[in-house]
């Protein structure tokens, strides 16, 4: 299990993807980011990854300006 956290969230909003080091999203017909979750408690973003085996992986967390148009710009910030 790891956890990730980002301090002073503000507006933003998040997303993310978890996938294995060769970019496949799949184990067993579930998709990885079935096993990481978020929340955000008291200005702080929470990143908690239950990953299925031992393996090399990427996890990717993306953040927007909430009060930016959807079509704008995301920014990734990878961990």
């Amino acid at each position: 299990m790891k956890d990730v956290h980002v301090v002073q969230v503000g507006d933003l909003s998040f997303t993310f993807m978890l996938t294995f080091d060769d970019d496949s999203d799949d184990f067993g017909g579930v998709k990885l980011n079935r096993f990481a979750l978020h929340e955000i408690i008291d200005n702080v973003a929470y990143f908690v990854l239950r990953p299925p085996q031992s393996a090399s992986y990427r996890f990717i967390i993306y953040a927007r300006d909430s009060h930016l148009d959807v079509n704008s710009s995301i920014h990734p910030f990878i961990h």
